[in-house]
């Protein structure tokens, strides 16, 4: 991971913390975020991913849905490993208080904040990781343009959703934690800039220029989906692939093509049609 930066938004939700006299639940919900945060950039890493950038949001982890370089099974796993952290941690905690009954008053805030955290994060809204799984799910379903309409109509509706509770709360005890949340959700539809982003790992020969490598060859035909290519490349070896065509031709891509090609392509475009 390159970079952890923090979005302003968080700085403004710590803020909110401190007026409305929440100032004593920041550590223990810094501590959930992080680990929330970590979780994602673990399970990315043990699939072969490595995190280019990180934001700290307010509500946990953004993983990047724009520039697509991982395959829906993959955005699932890394998706759900955020919310599953805080509900081990959740757990973790509450069987705590059965252990030792005098640890309730100090662990409460970590509770809440891990339960907090993760029921937020599974809503059905992007960018939230309960929006990421939805949209792979749709993706492997719908067309893509379809999948992104679906999406974007849940985030205003629970946008609007938190809205409403917003205004209905300044008429009893303001609650600016749904005003934030609504505006996070809105953001969400609009902007992709505060988006962590995930990029395969390749075998990095320039750290190795005197070792001697075993090479990896292999064929495929040019109908593949590039996500499928990258899911048989070796990290320790020279990757060679073969594609062939149905006229019967055949052609070579080196891991430096491939890299390229990486660069400027999505994952769900056939290797064909991006060496032709």
């Amino acid at each position: 991971m390159k970079s952890l930066r923090i979005h302003p938004a968080t700085f403004l939700f710590l803020i909110l913390l401190l007026i409305t006299g929440y100032g004593s639940v920041l550590i223990p919900y810094m501590i959930s975020i992080v680990i929330h945060e970590l979780s994602h950039a673990a399970v990315a890493k043990k699939l072969g991913y490595c995190l280019d950038k990180i934001w700290i949001l307010p509500y946990g982890a953004s993983i990047s849905f724009k520039e697509h370089f991982f395959n829906p099974e993959d955005e699932i796993k890394i998706a759900i490993a955020g919310p599953l952290s805080n509900v081990i941690l959740l757990v973790l905690t509450v069987s705590l208080w059965w252990v030792f009954p005098s640890s309730y008053v100090h662990t409460y805030s970590f509770a809440i904040s891990n339960f907090s955290i993760a029921a937020f994060n599974l809503l059905p809204a992007f960018p939230l990781d309960g929006g990421r799984v939805l949209n792979s799910i749709l993706k492997a379903k719908l067309k893509p343009n379809v999948s992104t309409k679906i999406s974007t109509a849940l985030n205003f509706f629970f946008s609007l959703c938190f809205l409403i509770l917003f205004v209905v709360s300044c008429f009893y005890t303001i609650n600016f934690s749904f005003g934030l949340i609504a505006i996070f959700l809105f953001i969400g539809i609009i902007e992709g800039y505060f988006q962590g982003t995930y990029y395969p790992i390749l075998s990095n020969l320039s750290k190795r220029p005197r070792q001697i490598l075993a090479v990896k060859s292999f064929c495929v035909s040019s109908t593949v989906p590039l996500y499928k290519v990258l899911s048989q490349i070796s990290r320790n070896k020279l990757n060679i692939i073969y594609v062939r065509y149905p006229s019967g031709q055949i052609k070579i891509i080196s891991e430096e093509k491939l890299k390229k090609v990486l660069e400027e392509s999505s994952l769900e475009k056939q290797i064909g049609e991006l060496l032709s």
